[in-house]
């Protein structure tokens, strides 16, 4: 066997190497993306000190137009339907005319048009530093991934993958109850994916019941709306004089609605859908506590020790909550771990009492 032992040196060192190039190209992607996200929120920032210059004098953008259904986008997608529209852009259903079977996908087109250049040349680098981040975080199985992105005559268009299934504000229109268990479940998954993306300093900012979906090809919850668009329009609403700040301000925290969102930003919105989930009460209509401004909720929906985790979700104040989708992580474990006891143990008195 002597003659094999320099080969299996050979393998086991080559995967050693491989494993520690793979840890390092992981690394290296973590950190460019990490760039990127600052280039992002610099870029967001100057854009809306831009826009707090002018308010009194606004530069005019030109009138989004719309495309009619049958149209061809960049002579490729297929216009299908309009999903949405807002100050800066619209986002469409479309058909790929270039891919077999022509399946359906998202469009988001944003039109930059401005008369002064330095509001086109910010928007510009918002909407590529964008779709960088996208290509990137768009590999995680339950965020939609990026398929395309395209400039052409001063527009921009970002093509994503469209994900077929039912938001949960939808779901919660028809649904008569959630358990304690589909509560658990959309917690979790929800934060398995702001891990993910909280590795690159990334900030969703817009977690609702309308920008999850349940996926019906194998019931996943999948978190849409990542994009630079709603952020340059939240921000041109706000010079406006309009309330609408990114984030609908029922699932927003206050941290976030001063312009100032952190990482518990996101729990706490996600805290939010899950109360609205259980009470079927919408946040506008939640009651708050006097002192601390903290939601007072029926909590005999859900076991004590989950109460206790949704209620450390959305507490008033940042600090007092997870800082982290880890930190959730860790506490659900806990609790499946003490909730898998407790079962293990009735199962046994109950065989002993018979």
């Amino acid at each position: 066997w002597i003659p094999f032992l320099p080969a299996v040196f050979a393998f086991v060192g080559g995967s050693i190497v491989l494993i520690i190039y793979n840890a390092y190209d992981s690394k290296q992607e973590q950190l460019r993306v990490k760039k990127q996200v600052e280039e992002h929120e610099k870029s967001i920032a100057v854009l809306k000190m831009l826009l707090e210059q002018n308010e009194q004098q606004r530069t005019n953008f030109s009138t989004i137009s719309n495309y009619s259904k049958g149209a061809v986008i960049v002579n490729r997608y297929e216009i299908v339907k309009s999903l949405g529209k807002g100050s800066f852009g619209r986002t469409y259903l479309a058909k790929d005319l270039q891919r077999p079977g022509n399946p359906v996908c998202v469009v988001k087109r944003l039109n930059i048009s401005a008369d002064d250049a330095k509001y086109t040349k910010v928007i510009q680098r918002l909407f590529q530093t964008e779709a960088k981040i996208l290509e990137t975080v768009g590999n995680h199985p339950q965020i939609p991934q990026l398929l395309a992105y395209i400039e052409e005559n001063g527009e921009f268009f970002l093509i994503q993958e469209f994900i077929e299934g039912k938001t949960i504000l939808k779901e919660l229109k028809e649904k008569q109850e959630y358990t304690e268990k589909d509560i658990l479940s959309l917690i979790e998954q929800i934060m398995k994916i702001l891990s993910f993306i909280q590795q690159y300093n990334l900030i969703h900012r817009d977690i609702k019941p309308d920008n999850i979906i349940r996926r019906n090809s194998d019931n996943s919850l999948v978190l849409i709306d990542f994009g630079a668009v709603k952020e340059i329009q939240a921000q041109r609403n706000k010079t406006s004089d309009k309330t609408i700040i990114l984030g609908n301000r029922g699932y927003a925290p206050p941290e976030q609605l001063a312009g100032q969102p952190v990482m518990a930003s996101d729990i706490y919105a996600t805290g939010i859908v899950a109360i609205n989930c259980l009470t079927h009460t919408y946040p506008d209509r939640f009651v708050r506590d006097n002192d601390t401004n903290n939601i007072i909720w029926d909590e005999s929906k859900v076991s004590k020790l989950t109460a206790k985790i949704i209620n450390k979700m959305v507490a008033y104040h940042f600090l007092d909550r997870y800082q982290n989708a880890d930190e959730v992580i860790t506490d659900l474990r806990k609790l499946k771990k003490m909730i898998q006891k407790k079962i293990f143990n009735e199962y046994f008195a109950g065989i002993k009492l018979n």
